[in-house]
């Protein structure tokens, strides 16, 4: 508000989340977005916008379109933020995973949420998200379901994203 009871738009009302980083790095290209200490990573504005462009194309060679729910099983790392940002961009839904879900709640998370993808770390703290994901593919998934692989989602498929044509299905 100001003093005279009128309001001000904060300069970035009304943009969407997959346009901030891109008017972020537009108005203010050497800032610091990102940071990360402990493993030594900096990223700025500029940086964040194109990271999240490549990511955003690998998603779509993947297959990954507009209106899609894509889950994220991961802690705090600096690639949530930037799946968020690259997500937001193709007009993808992000589904945030608790990290400490046990292996009935995934495929059933998986399953009710009718996510398409699945984005993890291998795992956080005690936790094998890669093994309990195998682990609780329901008997003859594996022969029945398989990931789309294409050497097209460059990027994407280097970063360890998968892709399932089946909600709850995984693959090895």
């Amino acid at each position: 508000m100001t003093r005279d009871g009128g309001t001000i738009d904060p300069p970035y009302c009304g943009l969407t989340v997959g346009a901030l980083p891109t008017r972020l790095a537009a108005a203010l290209p050497g800032h610091e977005a990102l940071v990360y200490a402990h493993r030594g990573l900096r990223l700025t504005f500029a940086e964040l916008e194109a990271e999240a462009r490549l990511i955003a194309r690998g998603l779509m060679a993947c297959g990954v379109a507009r209106g899609e729910r894509v889950a994220l099983w991961a802690h705090n790392v600096p690639e949530w933020i930037v799946l968020q940002f690259a997500l937001a961009k193709i007009g993808a839904i992000l589904v945030t995973v608790h990290t400490a879900v046990r292996a009935h709640e995934i495929d059933y998370l998986l399953r009710q949420c009718e996510a398409a993808t699945l984005v993890t770390v291998r795992g956080f703290k005690h936790l094998d998200y890669l093994g309990i994901r195998r682990r609780v593919r329901p008997a003859g998934a594996r022969a029945r379901h398989r990931h789309r692989r294409r050497p097209a989602c460059g990027s994407a498929a280097r970063h360890g994203v998968r892709r399932s044509a089946d909600p709850g299905a995984c693959d090895e």
